[in-house]
């Protein structure tokens, strides 16, 4: 087999270009069921993958949105982390609500349709999530309140979700 070179460009129906990406690959062989596949095989598959990055743009309200996400999944191929969720793990359950609510207040403040949203939700998960936090640490004594409230009412809902399964039957 031989090298496989892909040029391609991207462009939104709506909002235009997006971007281009050139997609290089030395590939000795392809197997499907054992059996080796022709260099034209191969080479569709690529240009197959690469609709991935048309994907993340396919459904954008505006065209920050759009090239926001096509970098996003882009970055996310070039790093590695396609397809791995990233941040929030591991973190405390205050953290996450922080986050939440913080999230929910940027995106009333900035607007779903707004370039300033479309920019904050094109950082990968670890970013967001650092900004998320940066934001949260920056207003925090205006924050907490809503944080505690939101914690409540998740402690609330637990207890009352408890209390109905303890209150029902179900047989196998």
């Amino acid at each position: 087999m031989a090298q496989v070179n892909i040029e391609r460009r991207f462009a939104h129906r709506t909002y235009g270009a997006i971007g281009a990406v050139s997609l290089s690959a030395n590939v000795t062989e392809v197997k499907i069921d054992g059996a080796a596949l022709p260099e034209a095989s191969v080479e569709y598959l690529l240009h197959f993958a690469l609709q991935s990055l048309q994907d993340a743009y396919a459904g954008a309200k505006t065209p920050d949105e759009a090239k926001a996400n096509w970098e996003k999944k882009l970055t996310a191929l070039k790093e590695g982390t396609i397809g791995v969720r990233g941040g929030g793990e591991g973190v405390t359950e205050e953290t996450r609500v922080s986050r939440a609510v913080v999230r929910q207040m940027v995106k009333a403040k900035f607007g779903a349709k707004s370039p300033e949203w479309a920019k904050f939700t094109g950082l990968s998960d670890a970013d967001q999530n650092e900004k998320l936090d940066e934001w949260y640490a920056a207003n925090e004594e205006r924050l907490r309140p809503a944080v505690e409230e939101e914690l409540k009412r998740r402690e609330a809902a637990r207890k009352a979700k408890a209390k109905l399964t303890d209150s029902v039957v179900f047989e196998l």
